[in-house]
């Protein structure tokens, strides 16, 4: 990784745009203006982490008042996330019970009720103050949502599935061969049995053949019969001789006189709105790259690329947006998503110069939350190999600065040299 220029202009913006990685410091209200003429319907994936306007003194501003100001921040962003999303884009927020039915609202008004996908529900630690009072307000609170919505009602995301953490997984269960809806093809002698409605549910010559793979289980693993096997028998011969997914039926009559037949346990399995197998902290994620520092609630890098996974493709150099970037999660999971599936996606984040309050880091030149996402990244850098190269520009952003040899017709005004030299590094 080498250092490039101290210098940035629009001339070097605009010719990296299909091909680097930002880390902008500034409002991110001007900057996503600035960035509108560049990116217009060109953003493929936002997520973002808005202040939660829970009145807390974090390391950056959470308390907003009122509903209203809450609402008056977020809308003029919302609806320059939406110019910006590509018509087959998604756009994540994450969020708290304090402001998600106006969350909901704004983004029925922005996006389209239409629109709307998902409310995803996320467990965090629950916090056991109330343990020492016999009575309480209101039960504690154990997860958070992530609102996801689409710029068009006929995109599609990719099938949904997750790791299957059932203990029994590997056992399997069986399942009524019978069923309710009314095919007499299908309406078959087996174990003496024809039904007089409904149908079994395979053809006769699968349900044959399954009877007689069942019958050289039994033979192979030297039982008499189906009293003398369970099905944790079953489940693992199964998964020793049987790929997933390959097609191997098992057909017996239960010990009630009733034909049903095996479903074997798979190692994934489809998921839904309810995240409960992920963890929301990325505390330590944050820890094991930025050790001096304890960041409020950094989300996880697993949960980001998550999201990733959902909606974007590795080969089709896809634009992550994260406009509320904080410690630079979406950064390291964008970063990774490429390593583990040699992906060309680019992120462009956008932190507030805000300062941090009770640390200063002279040496590493950390001062403002920005300058610490842009630690995190260049360390998380530093620490991996890449096949094929990019670039990471850190930026900072004055609406006051124009650069006069910015190319006629380009916004973006405010993309200009400062006091403090950008960092351009190849990735």
């Amino acid at each position: 990784m080498s250092k490039l220029k101290n210098e940035f202009s629009l001339n070097h913006f605009s010719s990296y745009i299909n091909e680097a990685n930002y880390l902008i410091e500034g409002d991110n209200l001007p900057v996503l203006e600035s960035l509108l003429s560049l990116y217009s319907s060109k953003i493929k994936l936002i997520y973002i982490d808005p202040p939660y306007n829970t009145k807390q003194k974090f390391i950056y501003n959470d308390n907003y008042g009122d509903h209203t100001s809450w609402c008056e921040m977020m809308k003029p962003r919302l609806q320059l996330a939406y110019k910006l999303l590509s018509d087959s884009g998604f756009i994540f927020i994450s969020i708290d019970d304090n402001e998600i039915h106006y969350l909901r609202f704004l983004m029925d008004e922005i996006f389209g009720r239409e629109n709307f996908r998902n409310c995803i529900i996320v467990p965090r630690g629950v916090k056991n103050v109330q343990s020492q009072f016999n009575s309480a307000r209101s039960l504690s609170v154990g997860h958070e949502y992530i609102l996801f919505y689409s710029k068009k009602k006929e995109t599609r995301i990719k099938k949904f599935e997750i790791q299957n953490k059932n203990k029994n997984r590997n056992y399997g269960c069986w399942n009524n061969h019978w069923r309710g809806t009314n095919r007499p093809n299908l309406r078959y002698e087996l174990f003496g049995i024809v039904p007089k409605n409904g149908q079994w549910r395979w053809s006769k010559q699968r349900s044959l053949q399954a009877i007689e793979n069942y019958k050289n289980i039994l033979n192979e693993l030297k039982k008499k019969n189906s009293e003398n096997i369970s099905d944790e028998d079953i489940g693992k011969w199964y998964r020793k001789n049987i790929a997933e997914n390959t097609k191997f039926d098992l057909l017996r009559l239960s010990k009630l006189g009733k034909p049903e037949h095996f479903i074997p346990q798979k190692s994934k399995i489809l998921g839904s709105d309810l995240w409960n197998d992920i963890k929301i902290s990325g505390s330590k994620d944050f820890k094991k790259i930025i050790d001096f520092i304890n960041f409020d609630m950094p989300k996880s890098v697993e949960l980001i690329k998550r999201i990733i996974s959902l909606c974007t493709l590795h080969n089709s150099n896809d634009i992550i947006l994260d406009f509320f970037a904080g410690s630079g999660t979406t950064a390291q999971a964008v970063l990774e998503k490429n390593i583990e599936d040699k992906g060309n996606r680019k992120f462009i984040l956008v932190q507030s110069s805000e300062k941090i309050k009770f640390l200063l880091n002279k040496q590493m030149n950390i001062s403002t939350i920005a300058d610490l996402a842009n630690a995190r990244i260049e360390k998380y850098i530093q620490q991996n190999i890449y096949d094929d190269v990019k670039k990471y520009f850190y930026i900072q952003f004055n609406p006051n600065e124009i650069n006069s040899s910015s190319p006629a017709g380009v916004a973006g005004a405010g993309f200009a040299p400062s006091s403090k030299p950008p960092i351009i590094k190849d990735i």
